[in-house]
């Protein structure tokens, strides 16, 4: 093996080889520094004009139309900044002021018309009404129908209806007071 290493004619063959490695090192840096773009030893090289990159996005800061806060009272206030009512301030401002900034808002900057639809409910909002309890006591066919069955309802017919109808009528669940009152009534009195 090292006779063939020591070869002449096998020396020769290496040294043109490094030689031709070398040329072609040499001609491909030379020919990126004429031509700056990337290319692949695997594939011919393209001449393409080069294209320049697109301008960077201008940001501009976008002053928010109303600003909206809370207070150390739990009040809660605000400002316009931008709109019809420009200059104001949210709690001094009528319904119909409101209502005004909120179409401008939800064209222009929707984060703002979603707080301003929130204060406009919670500032004009109808309240909630309670009606007054029933009075007067149901007959066994009143809180059948209250309770959506008919008659010869089991225990457990009577308890899966209350429960569905309590679930959907419960004042904390936005029902009212009294058909929750009405529902417990027709419960306790087909149950007992």
């Amino acid at each position: 093996m090292w006779k063939f290493l020591l070869d002449p004619v096998f020396q020769a063959l290496a040294f043109l080889l490094t030689l031709g490695a070398l040329a072609y090192v040499a001609w491909d840096l030379y020919d990126e520094a004429r031509d700056p773009t990337p290319a692949s030893h695997f594939r011919a090289r393209r001449r393409e004009p080069v294209r320049e990159a697109p301008p960077p996005r201008q940001r501009t800061h976008v002053e928010p139309s109303v600003e909206i806060w809370t207070d150390g009272q739990g009040e809660t206030r605000g400002r316009v900044r931008r709109g019809p009512c420009r200059g104001m301030r949210l709690e001094e401002m009528s319904r119909e002021q409101c209502e005004a900034q909120a179409i401008y808002a939800r064209s222009h900057d929707p984060a703002a018309a979603v707080g301003l639809d929130t204060f406009i409910r919670h500032k004009f909002g109808t309240q909630r009404r309670y009606e007054p309890r029933p009075t007067g006591s149901l007959t066994r066919a009143q809180a059948l129908a209250e309770l959506g069955l008919a008659e010869g309802a089991t225990a457990a017919d009577v308890n899966a209806a209350y429960r569905a109808l309590i679930k959907k009528h419960h004042p904390d669940h936005g029902g009212s007071h009294a058909r929750a009152a009405r529902i417990n009534q027709a419960k306790d009195l087909l149950a007992g």
